[in-house]
């Protein structure tokens, strides 16, 4: 689990580099129905 989290944490990172935008990067990180994307960080962890 740790793994998928470090994972999340470093595609999360990425995206911020990618969008220039702060709207762009919110959408970006909206989980799809897929269960990917999204923020790293939940209440759950």
């Amino acid at each position: 689990m740790e793994q998928m989290i470090q994972e999340l944490d470093l595609l999360d990172r990425t995206i911020q580099t990618h969008y220039i935008f702060p709207e762009d990067l919110a959408l970006a990180r909206i989980p799809d129905s897929q269960g990917t994307g999204g923020s790293v960080r939940s209440e759950d962890s």
